[in-house]
């Protein structure tokens, strides 16, 4: 009697094992097939482009020698307020 629950257990086990043996077999649909046909061959397209040109670099050290010390940060400009006069 035990026994029952571990059986209805495994053979629960073996009916959702055997469910999912076409997804992971790689049995496909005609719609999968189609859309994965389409995809590759929008990539192919795309990959048949030329590529585009690389971009220049904007970075103030891009030309600098690595040995160059770095550059102070830039900062910027300071501006007064007046002061409150003292309180009495």
């Amino acid at each position: 009697m035990k026994d029952i629950p571990a059986r209805m257990m495994g053979g629960a086990a073996l009916l959702l094992l055997a469910a999912a043996t076409p997804a992971v077999a790689g049995h496909s649909s005609k719609a999968e097939i189609e859309a994965t046909r389409q995809l590759n061959m929008q990539a192919a397209a795309q990959a048949a482009l030329p590529a585009p040109p690389p971009i220049a670099a904007r970075d103030a050290a891009a030309n600098v020698p690595d040995n160059t010390p770095p550059a102070a940060a830039p900062t910027a400009a300071i501006q007064s307020a007046q002061m409150a006069p003292a309180a009495p």
